[in-house]
């Protein structure tokens, strides 16, 4: 489901930001002959545990830990973390764990080296990054096989985590902001960006004693985000779309609730109408409200008539080809065509069963059918099988829509048809009429984009997909989980 998505990215990027902030776009010199640069280092140098909360269940948690260490002979500070995150859908647990490691150098505060574990429902895999003539060399493996991919050097470094931490300290006003990037391999690109702003400052109990804190509001790729920070950078609390993180010993953080809440259940939306057999449904208006200043997707198949105080009103055909024209932008085909760590579209074995499923057929349409049947026809139907690539969910030949869909897109540009994740709502009747979020995908025959439904076995999807975002990096959908609601129109 894409909510899954969701929140094992939110967890990823929990991971990534809150242990390893940076300001600004340039590394610059170390200020090691700063007076303050020792107690920086102090200050930096420690242990932190925090709890995930979904739905007010404690679904997950996090340990992370910076020390000083030598990699090859150069001196070193080393960031390392723990974190586990476990969910259930419809009676089916499902957890993943990761353990990272990286080392930035307190020569240049660049990045040396990072390491990234993940075992995910039972299928492990390790990402490896090296610095290269280039910037970084990634290299991705696992039992299913092996992906590499060359990117440019971090943004994320040492001198930006002291300028942040000099930037909490300091005098500030509402006005002010700080950008923060953060690194994540298997993004298109890998340098996050995070727009902050500061809210205020005042002092909380912490542990028995007074401590003085600082108030941050922002948004990283459209999710928002709300915390309280130290004034030498650890996370207290804080909001991140639909999920709470509260720091909690480290002795105690590993305990989870016996009982893990349905996800399905907390958050899908429930109507009052049913639309029947969907396959019957070739159009349909929704009005959607509580959607703060999120702006819908808007495409030849989905359309917004009206807009007010009270919410927005969208009407959304079955697909099919129209006759107009939406070519792609050479930025947006080379977008839709890369490969990457997720999207393994260059992996011999992915590129071998895409020709293999083709067959004779040239058009992108039929290619695009074939690839659909194949996808939906060969893949069991499970939420206990997450994987993190497109080569993983082919070992396994099991998963949810998500594993559907990235299998779907990686096959399509095996082909060189351009093709992307999207997600957001479905309509679906399980004893009672509700929307639930999904992830799917869609193609660019040469002229307009097609969706495609992989799970449920559909070329040109019906009039009940309510898409809220398009690639895999769009988290602005996340912060309407628990918020919007959906009245049918007709």
């Amino acid at each position: 489901m894409q909510r899954r998505i969701a929140l094992l990215l939110l967890m990823s990027f929990f991971l990534t930001v809150t242990a390893r902030p940076a300001v600004g776009e340039e590394a610059a010199k170390l200020p090691t002959d700063a007076p303050e640069w020792q107690e920086f280092l102090t200050d930096l140098v420690a242990t932190s545990a925090f709890g995930i909360y979904y739905g007010g269940a404690k679904i997950g948690w996090v340990v992370d830990t910076w020390r000083l260490g030598t990699l090859e002979t150069h001196p070193v500070v080393i960031y390392s973390d723990e974190s586990y995150a476990r969910f259930s859908f419809l009676g089916e647990t499902t957890e993943t764990r990761w353990r990272s490691e990286t080392a930035f150098s307190l020569e240049d505060g660049s990045m040396l080296r990072a390491i990234v574990e993940e075992v995910a429902d039972g299928t492990r895999s390790v990402t490896t990054a090296v610095r290269s003539d280039t910037g970084m060399s990634l290299t991705r493996r696992s039992a299913n096989g092996t992906s590499q991919r060359d990117v440019s050097l971090p943004k994320e470094n040492l001198r930006q985590q002291f300028d942040l931490w000099t930037w909490l300290r300091g005098k500030r006003e509402d006005s002010d902001t700080l950008t923060l990037y953060s690194t994540e391999w298997e993004n298109d690109d890998i340098d996050v960006r995070e727009e902050f702003r500061f809210r205020g400052r005042s002092t909380v109990p912490w542990r028995g004693s007074p401590r003085d804190v600082v108030e941050l509001a922002g948004t990283s790729d459209g999710m928002l985000i709300n915390v309280t920070v130290s004034t030498t950078g650890q996370w207290l609390s804080g909001m991140m779309g639909p999920m709470a993180i509260r720091a909690e010993d480290e002795s105690t953080v590993r305990d989870l609730d016996h009982s893990v809440p349905d996800s399905l259940s907390i958050g899908s939306l429930l109507v009052s109408e049913s639309l029947g057999d969907t396959r019957l449904v070739s159009k349909v208006r929704l009005k959607l409200e509580n959607l703060g200043d999120f702006e819908v997707p808007q495409s030849a198949s989905q359309r917004v008539i009206s807009k007010s105080t009270d919410g927005v009103v969208v009407e959304i055909a079955k697909h099919h080809r129209h006759a107009g024209s939406q070519p792609l932008s050479d930025a947006e085909r080379l977008d839709s065509l890369r490969s990457t760590l997720v999207i393994c579209s260059d992996h011999p074995t992915i590129v071998a069963l895409a020709k293999r499923i083709a067959g004779d057929a040239t058009d992108p349409v039929e290619i695009g059918i074939r690839l659909q049947r194949w996808v939906h026809g060969s893949l069991e139907k499970t939420y206990q099988k997450n994987a993190s690539s497109a080569v993983d969910v082919l070992g396994n030949l099991a998963g949810d829509c998500t594993e559907h869909a990235i299998l779907f897109v990686a096959l399509a540009r095996a082909m060189e048809i351009p093709a992307r994740e999207v997600g957001g709502l479905i309509y679906f009747d399980e004893g009672q009429p509700m929307f639930g979020w999904h992830a799917w995908a869609e193609m660019h025959d040469g002229t307009q984009w097609i969706g495609v439904d992989p799970s449920w076995g559909e070329f040109y999807i019906d009039a009940t997909h309510l898409k809220l975002s398009e690639g895999g990096d769009d988290m602005q959908w996340a912060n309407l989980v628990g918020k919007m609601t959906i009245k049918i129109e007709r």
